[in-house]
């Protein structure tokens, strides 16, 4: 029986597994569950991810399940941007830092999820993982610290990370892209190019793979410590 506030529930159901019982709840929007079990009962109160964390994070590794992105050279570009939001994830478990992944296994999520989670988390940034420029919303203006100065980051630190060369700056060209919709410092980060059969192979190892987590890595370290100083 639930019973209370139920404003941020849409719906409810339960699954018996071995030991216990698994609660579902489809919740009206994006936040944090605390809990506390006392006399028999599951006491659960809900909030913002502001309220429970300083510092937030959105990684969208694009595509998944039937969205294959490009596809050259033998990779696909849904694979590739897995693999590095994956290896990513092993350096930001180690911070303390709330991210969050649109996803981290072969499947589809739309894009109105992935704004839905980026706006909803009030997010301090939201990087998009895809194998073209750095791209980024040039309409959106957020004083200090926005796109633009996001997007720099990011291609700076991923270029020096694989000691590659900077392709330069984009503003995205397709007005009804994630990154519009979006009201937070957002911006999508070049990867490699699938059609460059050099490129390709790099992409498709493992310790290059690494040498990009650890780019957008040091992207997200570097912003926090800009903010830092500007109090």
């Amino acid at each position: 029986v639930l019973s209370g506030n139920h404003q941020m529930i849409n719906a409810g159901s339960f699954d018996l597994v071995q030991g216990g019982i698994v609660l579902n709840l489809q919740l009206t929007g994006i936040c944090e569950c605390r809990t506390i079990l006392e006399n028999e009962n599951l006491y659960i109160s809900f909030l913002t991810p502001r309220e429970v964390y300083d510092r937030i994070v959105v990684i969208d590794p694009a595509y998944g399940g039937r969205e294959e992105g490009a596809v050259r050279n033998g990779l696909k570009e849904k694979n590739v941007v897995l693999a590095v939001a994956r290896a990513l994830k092993e350096k930001l478990d180690g911070e303390d830092i709330k991210v969050y992944y649109t996803r981290m296994d072969n499947i589809y999520e739309d894009e109105s999820d992935r704004i839905i989670l980026g706006n909803g988390a009030k997010a301090d940034m939201y990087i998009r993982i895809e194998t073209i420029r750095a791209l980024y919303n040039g309409t959106y203006f957020i004083p200090g610290f926005g796109n633009i100065e996001l997007a720099d980051t990011l291609e700076r630190e991923v270029t020096v990370s694989v000691s590659g060369k900077a392709q330069g700056l984009l503003e995205d060209p397709d007005p009804d892209s994630v990154l519009y919709q979006l009201t937070i410092p957002a911006a999508t980060i070049q990867v490699g190019y699938l059609s460059n059969a050099q490129e390709a192979r790099l992409l498709s190892r493992e310790d290059y793979i690494r040498r990009i987590a650890d780019g957008i890595y040091q992207s997200i370290m570097t912003v926090y410590e800009m903010q830092e100083k500007n109090g």
